[in-house]
């Protein structure tokens, strides 16, 4: 038990950082081709980094393209726009981006008066909003036709 290394990244392996086949499959994830019941992987592996993610077996749901059109009209929608970024995995991303366009729309909402200051603020969170996600989407849509 002691030396072991990770199946995918060949680092040592500690007795509390490690996942076998049986995890991976519970945890409704892929098992990496040509890993046995012997084999382990760390943490960072079994994490959802996209790297980790290209080492398994494409289950199809998680390595889909998505479509710019669909991308984009989700934007709009607040729950929808959450779902936009987690199928592009770039949800963190995502978040940090809406809670940091808060900064230019308290700043327009001091330069300009009230009622055009909500269309420009609007415009602006939008139009970063729609670029961003259209920008990931290309990004992930390339990866994907890439590993295929």
């Amino acid at each position: 038990m002691l030396g072991k290394e990770c199946f995918l990244c060949k680092k040592k392996l500690n007795i509390f950082s490690k996942y076998s086949k049986i995890d991976i499959s519970q945890s409704n994830k892929e098992v990496p081709i040509g890993m046995t019941d012997e084999d382990d992987i760390c943490r960072k592996c079994f994490g959802s980094s996209r790297e980790t993610r290209k080492r398994f077996v494409s289950s199809g749901e998680i390595r889909k393209p998505v479509s710019l059109k669909w991308q984009s009209i989700f934007i709009f929608i607040p729950i929808l726009a959450l779902y936009a970024w987690l199928r592009i995995e770039k949800f963190w991303l995502g978040l940090g981006l809406h809670f940091l366009m808060y900064i230019p729309s308290i700043v327009i909402g001091i330069v300009i008066p009230f009622p055009w200051s909500v269309v420009v603020s609007i415009g602006v969170t939008s139009y970063a909003s729609i670029y961003f996600v259209r920008k990931w989407s290309r990004q992930w849509n390339e990866s994907i036709s890439e590993n295929s």
